[in-house]
């Protein structure tokens, strides 16, 4: 009994330990996210601005037509489309890609002592980075379609906040059963694919306020990852039952991450 007490004591001492100096270790995830982002443009002239120019392209090509068929003012709807697809390709790949954390890192963890969690953060870094680079394309359209409202423009960092705590949840979770269940990714990948389309981004959510679908958008986890920052920069307060559920997702999501990693963390290394 006291040697299985003190296991699980030492297992969760580890645990923590690997997250929090993976945490504080920025100066490995950043210039190993860093280097990926070059390795990723490397010959090309305009190197990651490729993104931008390709979301500034998407939007000016969808806002009007889409404002016109969802009978939408141009300029409100550009406001929404941007900030949508901005916040939408950051959640997105981000969850999409750190189901292959551990797997993509495979040869550091069998040669470098580093913590599991610098891989994590490595990938959530680029990703931030990328979102930096289309934050371009929501500027310009804020600039010439201004919000109503800037005082709720200052929630838009805490909303940020609270997004990155849950998707590093997300990203140890998933990352972990990944490197076990190789199926993983594929599924996420799917349903990250059928999410978008159920996922108030193109649409909005008050066109369901008459029906009974209204459930699509309020149970919908990232919706609420989307809202709370996506309100703030088109000069809306974001809902409380958004704020309200986006932190109950981060208590749950870290218990059941803690759970996780602290049990199968030792066995990540053999998986990958």
């Amino acid at each position: 009994m006291l040697i299985s007490y003190n296991t699980r004591s030492s297992s969760w001492r580890r645990a923590i330990k690997d997250i929090s100096e993976g945490t504080f270790g920025t100066f490995f995830w950043f210039h190993l996210a860093w280097q990926d982002i070059n390795l990723r443009y490397s010959r090309s002239m305009i190197g990651p601005f490729w993104i931008t120019i390709s979301m500034g392209i998407m939007v000016g090509a969808m806002g009007p037509l889409y404002g016109r068929l969802f009978h939408q003012p141009t300029g409100q709807y550009l406001q929404y489309l941007a900030v949508s697809f901005a916040t939408w390709m950051f959640i997105s790949n981000q969850i999409i890609e750190s189901c292959k954390a551990f797997i993509s890192a495979s040869e550091f963890i069998h040669q470098v002592k580093l913590p599991l969690t610098v891989h994590l953060h490595r990938v959530l870094t680029r990703n931030i980075i990328i979102f930096g680079h289309n934050l371009l394309v929501v500027i310009v359209v804020l600039f010439f379609f201004p919000p109503t409202q800037f005082i709720p423009v200052l929630l838009a960092p805490v909303g940020l906040f609270m997004v990155l705590l849950n998707l590093t949840w997300i990203g140890i979770v998933l990352s972990t059963l990944s490197a076990r269940f190789r199926d993983i990714p594929l599924m996420v990948a799917s349903v990250i694919q059928l999410a978008f389309f159920l996922t108030p981004i193109v649409w909005k959510r008050d066109l369901l306020a008459d029906s009974g679908y209204r459930l699509v958008a309020d149970g919908n986890m990232l919706y609420h990852f989307m809202e709370v920052i996506r309100a703030p920069l088109i000069g809306q307060y974001p809902a409380a039952f958004s704020w309200a559920f986006v932190g109950i997702s981060s208590l749950l999501g870290w218990t059941l991450a803690l759970s996780l990693f602290r049990r199968f963390r030792s066995r990540v290394a053999y998986w990958v």
